[in-house]
């Protein structure tokens, strides 16, 4: 189950314009079941991801974190919440930052993704 504020989140950031492909409720649903990476890695530390990049890559939130981060789809934590942070990258500190700096943010991933 999607926490309504991960829902309210992705429907915040599907308004950008951009190189992400921005979950519909559905892609919410397949990209953060358990199995799937990276979604389905992370759910269990609180983060789930509302877009892709391609190649399994996405694009990631949290419910009690204002940021924007970018999850390879071969990233390595070392199973704890702190090692999941580490191996995330930042794309945005607030999703109003995000929606103001589209072109940085595609430029961003094209260099990460």
């Amino acid at each position: 189950m999607i926490p309504d504020e991960i829902r309210r989140k992705r429907d915040e950031l599907a308004v950008v314009a951009c190189q992400v492909n921005w979950c519909d409720d559905q892609g919410l649903d397949d990209e953060n079941m358990p199995g799937v990476g990276p979604g389905g890695d992370l759910n269990p530390f609180g983060w789930y991801v509302v877009g892709t990049t391609g190649g399994g890559n996405g694009v990631v939130v949290r419910a009690d974190d204002p940021g924007v981060y970018f999850a390879d789809h071969e990233w390595c934590d070392d199973g704890t919440a702190e090692g999941v942070r580490r191996e995330l990258l930042p794309l945005a500190p607030s999703i109003e930052e995000f929606r103001r700096s589209v072109d940085e943010i595609d430029a961003r991933l094209d260099e990460i993704g």
